[in-house]
């Protein structure tokens, strides 16, 4: 009973904007497990409060809380979302993607619609480029040279550049868009949370 009332009243602080943000997590994590009919409700009222419309909004409990010291071992490690496998930071990792260093300078927010929205804002030089040969085939990648000899794509696994002559070429097509799946679906809250500490720590 005593848990119960320490947890309706977190929830009260939560819905309130009173809550320091940090705990937020937990506290729905709790209120999640709990079995107690009053927290339940409180529960279900708060998240009635969300923006349905809000693609981050069940995510906001992630922005603050984190291990940054967690996130940096999920960053480098997590076999779903492999993200060394598209990024680096101070050179180690991957340029299929943005380099991550300094990423902290970015608004918190910003950097979680980049992990819930990958599509939202695009780094400018990472759209997908598809080249059409006169062939007929077409290859598909990150554009990183095109000059009156040659196109040059980086292949989607980033392991080899492909070049053709620019002769050769029939069409370039750039699309801004993203390769990077949405993390919240490889990714729990709270490993979101940490990674979210993680790269706001890349300052």
């Amino acid at each position: 009973p005593k848990s119960a009332r320490l947890l309706g009243a977190a929830l009260q602080s939560l819905s309130a904007g009173t809550l320091e943000a940090a705990l937020a997590l937990d506290v729905l994590e709790a209120a999640g497990n709990s079995k107690d009919a009053e927290v339940g409700k409180a529960l279900k009222a708060y998240l009635g409060t969300r923006d349905s419309k809000d693609a981050l909004s069940p995510y906001l409990e992630t922005l603050a809380g984190g291990d940054p010291a967690i996130g940096r071992t999920l960053f480098n490690n997590h076999l779903a979302a492999q993200c060394v496998r598209c990024h680096a930071i101070d050179g180690d990792g991957s340029g299929i993607g943005p380099a991550l260093a300094g990423i902290g300078e970015k608004d918190a927010r910003y950097l979680l619609e980049s992990l819930i929205v990958p599509g939202a804002a695009i780094a400018e030089g990472f759209g997908i480029t598809t080249v059409t040969l006169d062939d007929g085939t077409s290859h598909t990648g990150r554009l990183l040279e095109e000059t009156a000899e040659q196109v040059v794509l980086q292949s989607p696994t980033g392991e080899q550049n492909l070049r053709f002559p620019r002769s050769d070429v029939q069409t370039i097509d750039t699309q801004q868009v993203s390769s990077m799946p949405p993390m919240g679906a490889l990714l729990t809250r709270r490993e979101l949370r940490d990674v979210m500490a993680f790269l706001c720590s890349l300052k």
